[in-house]
């Protein structure tokens, strides 16, 4: 390799090396590790944002985003047997549950090996569990979920916001 050669790929090399700071997705300032999020409902992108953004684009119903809150709630209270975990037919024990504001409907995300699986819910079953913990018409659509941990010798159940964006 030319001497011109090893300089540049040593450039590239340091480049490469450097961290750099992410970014808010919307007016490009720089974040600090812990930082707002925005999803967009239309495209189901979730959207790096700084405090300004997130507080003048997700806190209003006049613009499409939605604010992701930081939050994560053990529902002590919950409760979900057998019976009405075999009725939604989901294949494995861990799902997160979130409602559609665009189309209405719930959806249980769980894991695969391919990445992601969305399924859609039978509604009467969906519903049963709603009235029978009343705390699951609370959840604001698109950004807050119901997570469902059968994997354990003890089930969990918790409210969370965060978890859900980066997997829907």
């Amino acid at each position: 390799m030319s001497r011109a050669g090893v300089g540049t790929f040593a450039a590239l090399s340091a480049f490469a090396a450097t961290p750099t700071a992410e970014r808010c997705e919307l007016c490009a300032a720089a974040l600090p590790s812990e930082h707002e999020h925005l999803f967009d409902p239309t495209t189901r992108e979730l959207r790096c944002s700084c405090g300004v953004c997130g507080r003048l684009l997700g806190g209003s119903t006049a613009t499409r985003w939605t604010l992701v809150r930081h939050r994560v709630n053990r529902l002590v209270e919950f409760r979900l047997g057998d019976a009405e975990w075999d009725v939604l037919g989901l294949p494995i024990d861990l799902a997160f549950f979130v409602g559609s504001r665009a189309t209405g409907q719930p959806a249980a995300l769980y894991p695969s090996p391919g990445g992601a699986i969305a399924s859609t819910l039978p509604l009467p079953a969906w519903a049963a569990i709603v009235a029978a913990n009343p705390v699951l018409s609370r959840l604001e659509p698109d950004v807050e979920a119901l997570l469902v941990n059968r994997t354990r010798v003890s089930t969990t159940w918790s409210r969370s916001t965060s978890a859900i964006a980066s997997s829907a």
